[in-house]
C-alpha cells in the first residue's frame, strides 16, 4: 500500500558527504530514520487515505521528498519550520521537483489564507512559517514531529498540537526522546505527549526497532489515531 517506500532513492542535490548506497540507491541517516517511521506506521494502520501531511520541524525537506517521489498518490506536503530552516527545505524542494512545485514564503506571505485545498490546485508542497500556521485552512489527514518536539518547552508543542487538533488530523506520527532533553529547561517527556494528544489513541510505540535505544537515550515512535 501507499506509500510505497522500497523503491526511493534520495537526491545527491547539494553533494551530500553522509549518503549510504544499497543496490544502486541513496539513503542519509535522515532517510533512513523517515523511511523506518513510515515503515512502522504502515505496519500498525491503514495509509491507504492519507494524502495531506503537515509536519513541524521539517529539517531539509527529507519527509517532503519522500512523499512527493511516491508516484501512486499525489500527496501534498506542509512544512511548518522557523526562517533559517524553513528557506532551505524550500529550496532543496525547488531543485528536486522544480521551482513550480513548491510554494515557499516569498508566496505565501502575500497570502491572507493558506487554504490547503486551494494551494494543491497550484503547487505539491508549501513551507511556512510557525508565525503563518494559524493562517493554514483546511484538513490534513497526518501530522509527523520528528525529533524536533524534544528541544521545545511544552507550552510551544501545545500550541502546535491545537493546530492539530484544529486542522482535523486523522493521525499523529511522532519520534523524540521519552525522557526529554536535558538542554530544554521544562523537558517535555513521553507522559506529556500522551496528554496533549489526549482526543487521539496511542496506536503503538516502539524504541527498540523502529525507534532509537541505548544505555544513555531512548527515543521513541509513536502513532496515533483520533478518537
Amino acid at each position: 500500500g501507499s506509500p510505497r517506500l522500497s523503491n526511493l532513492s534520495e537526491s545527491q542535490i547539494g553533494s551530500p558527504v553522509e549518503q549510504f548506497t544499497f543496490e544502486g540507491k541513496t539513503y542519509s541517516r535522515s532517510f533512513l530514520n523517515y523511511l523506518r517511521g513510515l515503515a512502522f506506521m504502515k505496519k500498525h494502520i491503514d495509509t491507504g487515505q492519507i494524502e495531506t501531511v503537515m509536519e513541524v520541524g521539517g529539517g531539509y525537506g527529507t519527509l517532503g521528498e519522500i512523499l512527493l517521489k511516491c508516484e501512486e498518490k499525489d500527496y501534498f506536503y506542509l512544512d511548518v519550520d522557523i526562517p533559517p530552516t524553513g528557506y532551505i527545505a524550500a529550496y532543496y524542494l525547488k531543485q528536486v521537483f522544480g521551482s513550480q512545485a513548491i510554494a515557499s514564503y516569498g508566496v505565501t506571505r502575500d497570502w491572507e489564507e493558506i487554504d490547503l485545498t486551494k494551494a494543491k490546485t497550484t503547487h505539491r508542497a508549501t513551507v511556512v512559517t510557525p508565525w503563518q500556521l494559524p493562517q493554514v485552512k483546511g484538513q490534513i489527514d497526518l501530522f509527523v514531529n520528528f525529533i524536533s518536539f524534544q528541544e521545545m518547552e511544552p507550552d510551544v508543542v501545545t500550541n502546535y498540537i491545537d493546530h492539530v487538533n484544529r486542522l482535523g488530523a486523522t493521525y499523529v506520527l511522532l519520534r523524540n526522546s521519552t525522557k526529554g532533553k536535558k538542554s530544554v529547561g521544562r523537558r517535555i517527556v513521553r507522559d506529556d505527549y500522551i496528554r496533549l494528544l489526549s482526543s487521539f489513541h496511542l496506536i503503538a510505540s516502539d524504541s527498540f526497532v523502529f525507534g532509537g535505544w541505548s544505555p544513555t537515550a531512548e527515543s521513541e515512535d509513536m502513532i496515533f489515531r483520533r478518537k
